[in-house]
């Protein structure tokens, strides 16, 4: 399995950056608006997160909503969620997604 061979780090870098060049260059998105990440708390919410940290270091507007809390994360997607605020992400509380 590749994920075994390059290690869940480097595997979930590279979806985030792939990811997010899709999202600048093929959808065009031009940072007019806010990008909505929704995270589960697995690893594929770690990478929900990664995504928004990637382009939320490429200027766009970037928040991450976790349905099932913040609270609920661990490991990997924990991880991820730190770096995300530490490059000055927010993160929408649980009860306030329904306003965006």
């Amino acid at each position: 399995d590749v994920t075994e061979q390059l290690g869940i780090v480097r595997t979930m870098e590279t979806v985030a950056i792939r990811t997010a060049d899709f999202v600048q260059y093929h959808l065009r998105h031009d940072r007019s608006g806010r990008i909505l990440c929704a995270a589960g708390k697995g690893n594929n919410g770690g990478n929900a997160i990664a995504i928004g940290r990637v382009l939320l270091g490429r200027g766009f507007d970037v928040q991450v909503w976790v349905p099932t809390g913040v609270s609920e994360l661990k490991g990997m997607p924990l991880e991820q969620l730190e770096l995300f605020q530490a490059f000055g992400g927010t993160v929408v509380q649980e009860g306030a997604a329904a306003a965006l």
